[in-house]
């Protein structure tokens, strides 16, 4: 090395110099985003401990307090252990009381204000600025985010994924399908609604694919119009998420409907997400196939005339898990997983094993906390979503049936 190299070396900005270089040029538009955040800020942390702790928010500070002590079993009954593990981190650091139990709520509950802004280009200056103002003095955004519970989290991973859609359809930078499936399993780790919010993305994503094919087909053969769009992209609905996970084998067909180059990226996203929920949903096997096809018993008694499966978590599956159903277990979730890596290796192998990997080892590691409770690697795969199904007849709370 030259003796210049190293002064340049020796004499070249760091990171902190380089932020303090920065120049922020004062606009009115910056104006109104620092009054909207300060107001955010000001309307989620001020004077937080006030209010007595909710039924909810008082076992999930609890619990979150057993966490920090090193004492926390996951249980699908609570939902996810996000929240938990934040939580009580944020103990850690500043100690337990009742505005510290609700920080990391409002600390989500600000970030949400902020996720507009990275769809500015599409929202515009006013409808960005709109967006935001809208959720900083939303009364219920403004009420979950001073309220432990899991609404904001949730809220927050939903809102984030939504962005990170439109972020890589917009751009196809891998970055915002990573965004993506980071903010899917972190919705996964909140709450078992997550389901519901992948299935309505699933079918958007389906839908998104096939009017894509549909203008690419038209357009091949020079019939491109609105009305004849809509009816193609209906008729390829049923069948966009199958073209998007056997893209790879079916260069014939893609040749005949004139679908040109690369998989669109609404289908990437759709394979991101197939892939990583499929193997969440092996707990719907027992109810669909293993039972009614006889290879699994459902007919175990409980005693007072209710009976039950041996597969089913909230009864059998809680503690003590023989041989033979970690054997099950394990079998299942070979095959889902098998499937959804037939897929996502055919697609795009490197990227997909490290998001499929990352994913699944942070999923693993907060359903096991640190790998310390090796009982979470059956109620949080199996049992999140095999307690919720099986409550849906429960009718708590003495509920409409539509609930």
């Amino acid at each position: 090395m030259t003796a210049r190299a190293a002064r340049l070396q020796v004499t070249r900005p760091g990171v902190i110099e380089r932020l303090l270089a920065v120049r922020i040029t004062v606009t009115w538009e910056v104006a109104i985003y620092v009054a909207l955040f300060g107001a955010a800020i000001a309307l989620r942390f001020w004077d937080l401990g006030a209010r007595s702790m909710h039924h909810d928010e008082s076992i999930h500070a609890q619990w979150s307090w057993k966490l920090a002590q090193g004492d926390y079993t996951h249980n699908p009954v609570f939902h996810g252990p996000f929240y938990y593990h934040i939580q009580g981190l944020a103990f850690l650091i500043f100690g337990a009381s009742d505005y510290t139990a609700r920080l990391t709520a409002a600390l989500f509950g600000t970030g949400i204000t902020a996720l507009p802004l990275l769809l500015r280009r599409r929202l515009g200056r006013v409808g960005t600025a709109a967006a935001v103002a809208l959720l900083v003095f939303s009364p219920t955004l403004v009420f979950y985010s001073r309220f432990f519970r899991e609404d904001i989290y949730m809220a927050f991973f939903v809102l984030a994924m939504g962005v990170a859609i439109w972020r890589y359809v917009e751009s196809g930078r891998d970055r915002w399908l990573a965004a993506f499936a980071l903010c899917f399993t972190g919705a996964m780790l909140t709450k078992e609604g997550a389901f519901l919010v992948a299935a309505i993305l699933l079918i958007y994503l389906d839908l998104y694919l096939a009017s894509d094919l549909a203008r690419q087909t038209l357009t091949d053969r020079g019939l491109d119009s609105g009305r004849r769009r809509f009816v193609l992209a209906g008729a390829y609905a049923p069948y966009a998420w199958a073209v998007a996970a056997f893209w790879p084998f079916i260069g014939g067909v893609r040749r005949w409907f004139g679908w040109r180059g690369d998989l669109p990226r609404q289908g990437d996203l759709l394979v991101i997400l197939g892939t990583l929920t499929l193997p969440l949903l092996t707990p719907m096997s027992r109810i669909y196939f293993l039972e009614p096809l006889g290879l699994v018993d459902k007919d175990i008694a409980l005693g007072g005339g209710k009976f039950t499966s041996s597969l089913n978590w909230d009864k059998h599956l809680h503690s003590a898990i023989t041989a033979d159903d970690q054997r099950a277990l394990a079998g299942l979730f070979a095959i889902t997983v098998s499937a959804a890596a037939f897929v996502g290796l055919q697609w795009r192998p490197k990227l997909w094993a490290m998001l499929f990997v990352g994913c699944g080892a942070i999923y693993l590691t907060l359903m096991t906390s640190f790998w310390t409770n090796m009982d979470g690697l059956v109620s949080g795969p199996w049992g999140s979503l095999d307690y919720w199904v099986t409550q849906q007849d429960e009718t708590r709370g003495d509920q409409p049936w539509y609930y």
